[in-house]
């Protein structure tokens, strides 16, 4: 971490460090959830699948690709009697909207130059 001093003297923390430390578990947040979702759906999968690549239980299987699906971000259609999950294309413009706003978060735009005072 750079060592800045905020105008009282006290040290400043990059953004990125903030942003890291905000969760010390490294647990994924809901839209962490829903991007990871996303992204293994525009690999046209099953369930059981994108559960093990997602690291997901049932039950929040369950409710991400409802939620996902209500809001036009996933479909799903029928393969040889087998359901598919697939990602629209609006599902593709929110994933690239997420990446961009993760780059922000961590200072890629700003050459870690963000600060929190």
């Amino acid at each position: 971490m750079i060592d800045k001093r905020g105008l009282n003297g006290t040290p400043v923390v990059p953004i990125a460090d903030y942003i890291k430390n905000q969760d010390e578990n490294n647990r994924r947040g809901p839209e962490e959830i829903k991007a990871d979702l996303l992204n293994a759906a525009s690999s046209s999968m099953q369930k059981t699948a994108i559960m093990s690549r997602c690291n997901l239980s049932f039950a929040q299987i369950e409710k991400y690709t409802r939620i996902l699906k209500s809001k036009d971000l996933m479909s799903t259609e029928k393969n040889n009697g087998k359901q598919i999950f697939i990602i629209t294309e609006r599902g593709k413009r929110w994933l690239e909207q997420f990446r961009k706003l993760r780059e922000i978060e961590n200072g890629a735009d700003f050459g870690n130059t963000s600060y929190i005072a």
